[in-house]
């Protein structure tokens, strides 16, 4: 039997990544890679939809003295420029934070729902959009923030 190791796997924060010269990475190429922010210690990504901000996708190994951060693309290489302020889209709550609960039984319902009515009325879709607490979401999305709501469990 071969050994079991308790070290928990690294997020693929690619998955969250812009593909070169495609969306924001259009016009901002550091977006195509993973941002690591030294000062806050986390690995950032973005879509240009999806921000995902990571402290345990943080590579140290990536720090360099007198800089503030780096972003690294899919094979390892460093995307020369700045990267997104990816702070100032982040809402300041202050105290008044408020979690509402997220039914994913509920969320697979209504997917399935949407799915079987495009499917009566003869619909193709490539993007399927779910209304999900009174605002609609792309399924993709949706489907992605599931996952991360998953791995940050587990």
């Amino acid at each position: 039997m071969g050994k079991t190791s308790n070290l928990k796997k690294k997020e693929d924060m690619y998955k969250y990544v812009a593909k070169p010269d495609e969306g924001i990475a259009f016009n901002i190429p550091t977006a195509a890679g993973v941002y690591y922010d030294f000062e806050n210690k986390v690995a950032v990504a973005t879509d240009g939809y999806i921000l995902r901000i990571s402290r345990s996708a943080y590579d140290p190994a990536h720090e360099k003295p007198d800089e503030k951060g780096v972003s690294i693309d899919r094979e390892g290489n460093v995307i020369e420029g700045r990267y997104v302020n990816y702070r100032s889209v982040i809402p300041d709550f202050g105290k008044k934070v408020i979690f509402r609960p997220i039914d994913k039984e509920e969320i697979k319902r209504s997917v399935k729902q949407a799915r079987e009515k495009a499917r009566q009325e003869g619909m193709k879709y490539s993007i399927l959009y779910v209304k999900v607490n009174g605002i609609w979401v792309k399924e993709k999305y949706l489907k992605m923030a599931m996952d991360i709501i998953d791995e940050s469990i587990h």
